[in-house]
């Protein structure tokens, strides 16, 4: 019978069986040991871990970065030429919608066959026009893409929207066409757009209505010529999810469901201030309306609405002071 147990195998031996049983445990972590030693010599003996190998695999990182640095060089210069192409073109373009506002200037002035309508219509074209000019500007897309493809990771860009001649509006992937008229104003909501345009050669003064899911035009109201021309436009889903139409000469209420627009009656000019803005409070639905910029400012409350009622009225020399 055994007398000394052991604590790995839970095994008891006599004094001679257990001396041969731990010399036989000896001999397996012997052998563990020597496995080892020959691990790690096949590890600093393998070709693959050698000096020269590894100089191998650094020279081809080196002739990527070369490759690379040629294509960022070749693009970078591109891009260089694109955007001196870019700024000459539009600097071409401004020369030219100059010109066309010079002929249309100096036409309607020896015809001798204008009104205050049409006097207006080219002071804000003219208006339009200095906005242009500071607006001029190249737009760089800058992508972090696959490192390999490096000639779209830098491109040139037009500006969206051109502000005298902005033929086009592009919003989510969408392009209205204007046909090449002039839009001043734009508004929207989450279903429409409502823009106005103005040409004076083509004779529109109106109010387009768009789809914002796909820019189809839905319809278009021609604006009476004695409103005088828009100069401001917002959207509010406080009042009944209609725009506000700020004419020179009245406000409008345009509902873009019903496809109709009425004058709101209360609201008029004073002498000789004609309308200019408007915004309506978030916190009280109070409606702010100015009246040209150095007037008026009106607070009008629309809890019943469309019938608004004037509560208070500033004039801006007093509020300066």
């Amino acid at each position: 019978m055994g007398i000394h147990p052991c604590h790995g195998c839970q095994v008891s031996f006599c004094l001679a069986h257990l001396t041969k049983h731990r010399a036989e445990l000896l001999e397996k972590l012997d052998s563990v040991i020597i496995r080892r030693d020959e691990f790690f010599e096949s590890i600093f003996t393998n070709t693959n871990m050698t000096n020269e190998n590894i100089e191998k695999v650094l020279q081809t990182v080196d002739e990527w970065e070369t490759k690379m640095h040629e294509s960022v060089n070749q693009v970078a210069e591109q891009n260089r030429r694109n955007i001196r192409l870019e700024f000459a073109r539009q600097l071409n373009e401004i020369k030219m919608q100059y010109d066309e506002f010079t002929k249309e200037l100096t036409e309607t002035r020896e015809n001798d066959q204008f009104f205050e309508n049409d006097v207006e219509q080219l002071s804000a074209k003219l208006e339009q026009f200095k906005k242009e000019i500071h607006q001029i500007n190249i737009h760089l897309q800058l992508t972090s893409d696959d490192p390999m493809n490096w000639s779209r990771s830098v491109r040139v860009e037009k500006p969206v929207v051109s502000y005298l001649n902005n033929s086009q509006l592009l919003f989510e992937r969408q392009v209205i066409s204007l046909h090449d008229r002039n839009c001043f104003f734009l508004s929207a909501s989450d279903t429409y757009l409502l823009a106005y345009i103005l040409s004076i050669n083509r004779n529109e003064n109106r109010l387009v209505l768009y789809n914002m899911s796909d820019g189809s035009e839905l319809c278009y109201h021609e604006l009476d010529v004695r409103f005088g021309n828009v100069c401001d436009m917002i959207y509010t889903e406080k009042l009944n999810s209609c725009f506000l139409v700020v004419c020179r000469q009245v406000i409008l209420i345009y509902n873009p469901q019903r496809k109709m627009f009425t004058i709101l009656s209360e609201i008029k000019p004073i002498d000789e201030h004609p309308f200019w803005s408007i915004t309506v409070s978030s916190n009280t639905n109070d409606a702010f309306v100015s009246l040209d910029n150095n007037g008026y400012i009106e607070r009008w409350s629309t809890e019943t609405h469309p019938n608004w009622k004037l509560i208070k009225r500033w004039n801006t020399k007093d509020i300066i002071k």
